[in-house]
């Protein structure tokens, strides 16, 4: 006898014949927007939060001690709209990214996460398409992105991407695409779920510090990865925790890559990551500040995994672990940071750490020194 695939609708899952055989619900996200002193532009990043085709999520807005209005423009948004899913967590103090993020998800529930500035904005297809892409039947993964295109301070239009042409590398890239059939379609008027052919969605292998993402705002996490990842220690890690958490999970378990732009990231000078304006280059920050940025999301990211190794082995492997510690002591290494962590030695062992030293000491003298030179020496 064959047996065709169910259809869900509305809701419910149908058989052959019609009947509701079992009640489907869709999974709840949860939208968490932070704002410190964006009281110009959270009305509409909120705006664009309550226009969502996917009506199934909460939202909380975390004030992060703001001195502006941000707190009264939240407050009177809220009170204008009476929707039950929006509510506001002021911090008294201003305590960053990191911890903001947490605050908000130690007030919510839900299978999804996916944060949003307040001074960016998404389409209204946003958690539509994330959502999506994650219930695909071909690759399992904590983590999807999303291009985003740049505005300026009047939300015109900047540029078309947030990362150039490596997004369009990535879809030209004989990585795995997931089939159509195996895509999700929800239905914006019932909330229904259909097997429908989907816009195309590539999935990424894990990975180190070789994926592109996109900026917090193009991001849609899931709700038992981010409790898994998210840092212990909010202050080492002020801002940037989007990229901190990304790697994290894209490492052990890969990524989705949507390939349109859903969401806008507003560029008005004073962003945390990048004052830069948008002059053509496809970095969207200076190189410094990428750099910098860089070696406190590796210094986080290894005492982490250092602080928690027995709950990451038990959950992925240990070999796996052991190797993206290893990775992380060797970036350290680069970056001429000292690591003084006897942790480090029980799960690299010394002399593979003294390896990595010589490999790292070796490597700088090479670059301060050409290699013809040292010959010429020696003779």
């Amino acid at each position: 006898m064959n047996y065709s695939r169910p259809e869900i609708v509305s809701g419910q899952m149908f058989n052959k014949i019609g009947s509701p055989s079992l009640q489907i619900e869709l999974p709840r996200v949860i939208a968490i927007v932070t704002c410190f002193n964006y009281a110009r532009y959270v009305g509409q990043a909120l705006d664009s939060v309550a226009s969502q085709t996917y009506k199934n999520f909460d939202c909380v807005v975390v004030d992060d001690g703001s001195t502006d209005d941000s707190s009264a423009v939240i407050e009177r948004w809220i009170e204008d709209r009476k929707d039950p899913r929006f509510r506001l967590i002021r911090n008294t103090l201003n305590c960053g990214q990191t911890a903001s993020f947490a605050i908000g998800l130690a007030a919510t529930s839900g299978e999804f996460v996916a944060f949003l500035d307040a001074d960016d904005l998404w389409f209204p297809e946003f958690l539509q398409r994330h959502v999506e892409a994650h219930l695909n039947r071909s690759f399992p993964v904590s983590i999807s992105c999303s291009d985003m295109i740049q505005i300026d301070d009047e939300r015109r239009a900047l540029c078309g991407t947030w990362v150039g042409t490596k997004f369009e590398e990535v879809h030209s890239q004989l990585f795995p695409t997931i089939d159509a059939e195996h895509s999700v379609h929800i239905d914006p008027g019932s909330s229904g779920l259909k097997f429908f052919e989907n816009p195309e969605v590539k999935y990424i292998k894990p990975s180190y510090l070789e994926h592109p993402w996109t900026a917090t705002s193009g991001m849609m996490f899931r709700r038992s990865a981010l409790d898994l990842v998210m840092p212990k220690k909010p202050n080492d890690l002020r801002i940037c925790t989007d990229g901190y958490v990304f790697l994290m999970c894209h490492y052990f378990t890969g990524s989705l890559v949507i390939g349109s732009a859903l969401s806008a990231y507003r560029r008005h000078g004073n962003n945390s990551y990048s004052t830069n304006p948008v002059v053509g280059h496809p970095l969207p920050g200076a190189l410094t500040t990428i750099v910098r940025h860089q070696e406190i999301i590796v210094r986080a990211m290894l005492d982490h995994l250092l602080g928690h190794y027995d709950h990451f082995a038990a959950v992925f492997s240990d070999a796996s672990v052991r190797g993206l510690v290893r990775a992380l002591f060797r970036k350290t290494l680069q970056y001429n940071v000292a690591i003084q962590d006897s942790r480090l030695r029980g799960v690299i062992g010394r002399r593979r750490m003294l390896e990595d030293k010589m490999r790292a000491k070796i490597s700088f003298l090479s670059q301060l020194v050409p290699w013809r030179a040292l010959m010429r020496a020696d003779r």
